[in-house]
């Protein structure tokens, strides 16, 4: 008789499902990390949107910008994003420090 026996037939099945572990969490680990890239980068766009309408505001009002620290909230791809500025001055008297921090907002939560 030719075949495979029992135990030839359960160390192919442990080789399988071995490798398709494998493969299920390497796939997973893609899409979390395309899922990152993607909010990280809707996160830096949200950012450069806000400094630069500091900038045309500055630019419209030629007006230095205001010191302190501002809040609001945005939408961009559907998603809400809390946008936090500091500005600070610096010193020398053209230049600002201004810090942006952009946070997704899930129900109201950072």
């Amino acid at each position: 008789m030719r075949g495979f026996t029992l135990i030839e037939i359960l160390i192919a099945l442990v080789v399988l499902a071995a490798t398709g572990l494998a493969l299920s969490s390497a796939i997973g680990n893609v899409a979390f990390q395309t899922w990152s890239l993607e909010r990280r980068t809707a996160a830096h766009w949200v950012a450069e949107n806000h400094l630069a309408r500091a900038q045309l505001t500055r630019l419209n009002n030629s007006a230095p910008l205001e010191a302190g620290r501002h809040s609001e909230t945005v939408v961009l791809s559907r998603r809400r994003w809390r946008v936090r500025q500091s500005v600070a001055e610096t010193s020398h008297p053209l230049f600002w420090r201004v810090e942006i921090e952009v946070s997704e907002l899930v129900d109201n939560q950072e």
